[in-house]
This record gives structure tokens, sequence and C-alpha cells, in this order.
């Protein structure tokens, strides 16, 4: 195939599917913009892909004449003073010589033999000179190296490049290679367990993420913090565990939620739970989930923040910092007792925080009305793709293909506001499924609905229908005011929204005019003028600039005509390796192409402290690439003393290191390398 077809495809598919799947024919338009781009964009990655499997390959195949000698070297080795760059060097495992394919696939190649003869040898070393197990198992790999892709460079294809690991089976098995699958899978398992332990700051009340700088959460004010991992969910299900209903859930008289119309009501603990076990007394101090026979608090569910407040009993009390929900629809509350005690079966009080609540309500509702809103503008394609209603922000994720411009975000946030300043009303029903869906609710795509659904409804008769069972307010106006932060794009025909409402918008107002006071006072000028006066002052910067950098290109050119006495010639060719000043990067090009153009024929090193850290370039004339010097094998090893890598092209190549204090030492290395 030599060209797109799943966009024709789905053509065809939409003609002949149709007539059972209406939504298809409404939708046909975006169905296939967002397929041909898709399709474009895998293009793309297979090209980039295909060149870097291309020179993966070809390394191999360059340099696999040469394994039976490293191997028998290898098994007859005993440790020494030579390392493994030395003894790959010896078997001409240095420089280029593939023979098709990109130069990144040949680096990983050089990579994955380079780090094996170095396992091996640390592991020689480790045994005492004897040819052990695990000696002999890497020196296998070593062995199969020429005829197999390892599971590690299959990864480094799937992970960085988005290639396929069908796709490299099959071409590896056309030209005559095997493809480590095992080894792969354990790559892949190693990056999800490093997806699970990677830990990331959140509010110990809410679970609200944080900023590393955030001195109090922006969502409840406290100053109590923890760390969990990056995917952390927060439900009861991960934090007490998946058992957490099997103790209740044959309690026919649970309830279920009572909190659309109340924040407080009488109620009977039912279940207590610690350490993913039950218990029939909490104290003081104590964490816990808590299950109520009925409740107000609201179960974490459909995008929507849960619940927090307290639970009242005549011996303690317990702060709710979350609410989650279980199957089969079991209501937890999570907290810690901050009075006295509670036992199975008190009765008590649950009390939500208001405020807090009408927060997500504002949010839960503006929702609504911005779907209806951008329906309007955007169109009818326009679906619910996710959403997050917490009390400061809401998100809300849906289906389109471009980004918005200025005009549409506009005219989407005057819709929203228009309709809080009428007052709607808003308000819940318990209807048919069936039912609901004639009378246009909108459903989301992928959820499951019982029989009986609950509609929410703005307005009268309703301008917005949504199958919701969320929490909202009793009308639009309680909103305040809607302002949209940002709209981006999360994937192939996805944007997102993230938004403010009351108290949220009044908050970023206030910083918004904070810092457009600042900007006044530090400009001098009025708001009215400070466009003007940056507009004036940019124009300025930018002719400033302009003159800095052309100070700095001509002491680019007098640093230069300076190393030209430093120029030495080793082995019949000119080499000038030198450590420079200097403020930009690109100075270190326009200084190497200087003395390229003085010399003729040269191999150019520059080295620098840039942003703290080593910068090297390497740069070799025409003349000089043909006799077999590359820029790129030079500037990688004089790179590896500073403990950095890098690399480029046989012309022109670029390094970095981490050790700025070694930069002299890896400048004088290159003689050596002539």
């Amino acid at each position: 195939v030599d060209k797109p077809f799943l966009a024709e495809a789905a053509k065809t598919t939409v003609e002949q599917m149709g007539y059972i799947y209406p939504e298809i024919v409404q939708k046909r338009d975006f169905i296939i913009k967002v397929i041909e781009q898709e399709e474009k964009r895998f293009g793309q990655t297979l090209d980039v892909g295909l060149e870097v499997i291309e020179g993966l390959l070809g390394y191999r195949k360059a340099h696999r004449g040469a394994m039976p000698e490293l191997v028998l070297f290898l098994r007859d080795f005993r440790p020494a003073s030579e390392n493994s760059a030395k003894i790959l060097e010896q078997y001409g495992f240095v420089g280029g010589g593939w023979e098709t394919g990109g130069e990144i696939g040949a680096e990983i190649a050089a990579e994955t033999i380079s780090r094996l003869t170095y396992d091996f040898l640390e592991q020689l070393e480790e045994e005492g000179g004897q040819l052990g197990k695990p000696a002999q198992e890497i020196l296998g790999e070593i062995e199969r190296w020429g005829e197999n892709i390892s599971g590690n460079e299959v990864f480094r294809l799937y992970d960085t490049y988005g290639f396929p690991v069908e796709l490299t089976t099959e071409i590896a098995a056309e030209r005559g290679f095997s493809v480590d699958l095992e080894g792969f899978n354990q790559e892949m398992e190693k990056q999800r367990e490093r997806a699970r332990t990677v830990k990331i700051l959140r509010c110990a009340e809410c679970s609200t993420r944080l900023k590393e700088s955030d001195k109090e959460c922006p969502s409840c004010g406290s100053t109590k913090t923890t760390r969990g991992p990056i995917h952390f969910v927060r439900t009861a299900e991960v934090k007490l565990g998946l058992k957490v209903s099997a103790s209740v859930v044959h309690k026919p008289h649970i309830k279920p939620f009572v909190g659309y119309h109340s924040l407080k009501h009488k109620s009977v603990i039912v279940s207590l739970l610690v350490s993913n076990k039950s218990v029939e007394m909490i104290q003081e101090g104590q964490e816990a989930g808590l299950i109520l026979e009925s409740t107000p608090f609201y179960g974490e569910m459909g995008g929507q923040a849960g619940d927090t407040g307290q639970i009242i009993s005549p011996s303690g009390k317990f702060s709710v910092t979350n609410t989650s929900r279980v199957p089969p629809d079991i209501i937890v509350h999570q907290g810690y007792v901050t009075e006295g005690s509670l036992t199975e079966g008190d009765e008590v009080e649950a009390v939500v925080d208001g405020e807090r609540r009408l927060d997500i309500a504002r949010n839960h509702t503006a929702t609504h009305l911005l779907q209806l809103a951008l329906r309007q503008v955007l169109g009818e394609h326009v679906e619910q793709r996710g959403s997050l209603v917490a009390p400061d922000r809401l998100r809300f994720d849906f289906s389109h293909l471009t980004a918005m411009t200025k005009k549409e975000l506009q005219e989407t946030q005057h819709i929203v506001n228009a309709k809080i300043r009428q007052n709607l009303r808003v308000y819940g029903e318990e209807i048919p499924y069936k039912k609901a869906i004639e009378e246009g609710a909108i459903a989301l795509f992928d959820e499951k609905y019982g029989d009986v659904v609950r509609a929410v409804k703005i307005g009268e008769p309703f301008i917005s229908a949504e199958l919701c069972g969320g929490t909202h307010v009793a009308s639009t106006g309680e909103i305040g005011f809607f302002h949209i932060i940002s709209e981006t794009s999360i994937g192939a025909g996805l944007r997102r929204i993230e938004a403010v409402t009351g108290r949220g918008a009044e908050e970023f107002i206030d910083t918004q005019f904070s810092i457009l006071h600042n900007v006044t006072e530090s400009l001098g000028a009025s708001p009215d003028d400070v466009q003007d006066k940056v507009s004036s002052l940019v124009t300025e910067l930018n002719k400033e600039r302009r003159r800095v950098l052309a100070l700095e290109r001509e002491l680019s050119k007098k640093i230069a005509t300076s190393l030209l006495a430093q120029t030495e010639v080793i082995n019949g060719v000119k080499v000038l390796s030198a450590k420079v000043p200097s403020s930009r990067l690109e100075a270190l090009r326009e200084m190497s192409d200087l003395l390229r153009e003085q010399l003729k024929s040269v191999v150019v090193v520059l080295g620098t402290i840039y942003d703290n850290k080593p910068v090297f370039l390497a740069a070799v004339t025409p003349d000089l690439v043909a006799r077999g010097y590359n820029a790129g094998e030079i500037v990688k090893q004089v790179a590896r003393v500073t403990g950095g890598s890098g690399g480029g092209k046989a012309q022109f190549a670029q390094a970095g290191g981490k050790y700025k204090g070694k930069l002299d030492e890896a400048l004088r290395l290159v003689k050596s390398l002539i």
C-alpha cells in the first residue's frame, strides 16, 4: 500500500452501516477528518521508525562479520588494563560503516554491543577472572548480537519513536534477524513499575495535586501534604482495598446517596475499615474508611470530586477528607478521627462542607453550559470526552479537530455567562432512559445506563439536558461568573478547556489584576497605556538584542582569529582543540565555520561552559571526512570524559557533558584521537 486508505474505507463503512448506527452518519465528516489526521501522523512515525531500524540492522550487518573473533577474544580474556571501548575499537566497532539507514539506529546498535561488552568485563572482574554462569550468559548475548535485536532496542523503537513492535519483528525477520520479545516485555514491565513508583505531591486533606512551591493547598488551604504515585486514583478501592465492599454488600438496609437537597443527615455507622480490615471501633488520630446506612456525602464519580466534611457521634468526631465509591455503589468516607472515638452501630450526624460543595456544583453546572455553548459555536459534532469537576476549577475534554480561535473562545464564554445571568432553573428528573434520549438528553457515548436515569435539565423549557448523577446549583445565577483559562490539544480530534467559576473566577481575576497593577507600577504607566508602553519596550529591546548579537559575532571572529596560532599538525592533519568563552551556543558554530574557512583542511573541536555545563562542538572539513575522520565520533568520545554524550554528522557534531571541571581534560583527548 503506497497511499492512505483508511479514510476511504471509513467512508464505505459509514455508507454500509449507517442505517444501523445513525450517529456515524451524523458525524461522518468529523470521523473522516480524524482518521485522515491519524493516518498522516502514523505515516510520519513510520518514516522515522523505518530510518532508525534501517540503521539498527545496517550497523549489525556491517559489523557482524567481526563477531566470531570478538567472542573468541572475550572468552579467553582475563581482567587487564584494556577497557570495552578499546576492545571494540580493535575489532572495528568504532565509527560508521553501516550500509544503509539512519545514524540514530546505528548509534542504538553500537550502544547495545558497547553495553554488553562493558557488562561482560565487569562481571568477569567480579568473578575473579573465572568465566562463571552470569558472564557466560552475557557472552551469549554478545554472540547473538549480530543476529538478534535485543528487547531494549525494540523497546526504544516503540517507546521513543512510536514504532510498532509487530513491524519491528516483521522487518527484522525479512532481513534475517530475530527479535527478543521476552526482553521487550520485561522492558515494558520496568516502565510500568517506574510509573507506579514515581511520587507526586498532593494535599493530604483533599488530594489536590500540588506544585513543589505550594505553601498550602489552593483548593482547601491545608498545609498537610503527602506523596503518592503519579497515576494515583482517589478511590476507596485503591486506598482501602478491593475487598471493601465485601463486608457490607450483603447488608440490604444500606440506602443510596441522599444529599441532592440536604447537606446534613442523621444516619448510622454500618462499617468501619482500617487497613482493609473491618473493625468495631476507631479512636482519635486513627485513619479509616467509614460507611453509613445513608449519606449526604457525594462519592467521587464521573469526574466530580468527592465531598469533605464531618461525621459527628455522641462520643467522637470524624473528619472526612475524601469520599469515594466502590462497587456496587457503596459510598466510603475516608478520613481520620479528630476527637474521641466512633463505633460500628453509632447514630451520627453527617455534615457536608457546604461551601466546598457549592464550589463543585458551580463548576459542574458550568460544564453543562459549556457543552451547550461549544455545540452552538463549533457544531453538533462536539461531544464530551472526559471532565474534572473540582472545587477550584473545571476541566472539559471534547471532540473537535482544530484549536479554537480567540473569537470562538470569546463567543463560547459569552454564551455561558449570558445563561448564568438569565438565572435559569437547574433541576434533576428520574425518568426512563428511552424517554430521556427521545427528549434530546445527552448521554456519554461509552457510559452504561440503567432503565431509569437521572437527567439534569437547565431552563424551562430546558435548553440543556444531560444524563448526570452529580450535584448542581439550583439556578445558573449561583455560578456567578465563568472564565476560560486555557484551550489545548490532548490528542487527535480531542481538545481540552480549563475554566473557573464563582470564587475560583474571582481569585483568578484578582490575580490577573494584581499582575496588571504591578506591571503598571513598574512601567510608570496607566492600565490604558500599558500595551503601548510594553510594545515600545519590546521594540527597543529587540533593537538592543540585534546590537549585542552583532558585537558578539564580531567578538567570535576575533576569538577565532586568535586561535589560529594554536593549530597543530598531527599525522599530517591540522588539529585545533581549544576552550573558548561563549554566551551563545551559536557562537561555537560561527567560530568553527571561520576556522574551517581560514585553515581549509582541519579538525576543529571547541569547548565551552554553557548553563554551568560543558558543551563541545566538532567540525571536520570534507577532505578529511573522505579520509575517515568523523566529527560525530570525535565529539562523542570527548564528551564521555565529562560524563556526557552526543553526536551528529561526519562534518559537524555537538555534545554535552555533566562535569565542567573535566572540560580541559576532555579537550586534551582530541590529539590522541587523530
